[in-house]
């Protein structure tokens, strides 16, 4: 039996879990696995989340698809993500986060950004 690379495996890293699926060559989804992570709210205006909660969601996801689809290894032909959007993840040399990542829901930078707002307003009355 010959097997042919015409999967794809496609993930999005939301904000409040991953979606992996499987998509067939015909664009039709075949498999799908969900896993939730938690984000830190803190203190107010505070949104974090671990990347290692990413990860960890992202291999079990991967695990069930392969328990409903055991030959998906051999018929993947490539691997897509799309992501939350403004996260920072800072990290060390080798790559390891430094810290939890803010996500875009973080709002402690609004009272200094309606600050500059109002400055910059003033300074164009200016002549």
């Amino acid at each position: 039996m010959t097997l042919t690379r015409d999967r794809i495996i496609a993930v999005d890293v939301g904000t409040t879990g991953l979606r992996a699926g499987v998509v067939r060559a015909d664009l039709q989804i075949e498999a799908v696995a969900i896993q939730s992570y938690p984000t830190s709210f803190m203190h107010t205006g505070h949104a974090e989340q671990d990347p290692a909660h990413w990860w960890q969601a992202l291999c079990i996801a991967v695990a069930e698809l392969t328990v409903k689809l055991p030959d998906l290894p051999r018929q993947t032909a490539g691997l897509v993500f799309s992501a939350q959007l403004c996260g920072v993840v800072a990290t060390d040399e080798t790559g390891a986060p430094l810290r939890p990542c803010m996500i875009w829901l973080e709002q402690i930078a609004g009272p200094f950004s309606h600050l500059w707002e109002k400055r910059l307003h003033s300074l164009a009355r200016l002549p």
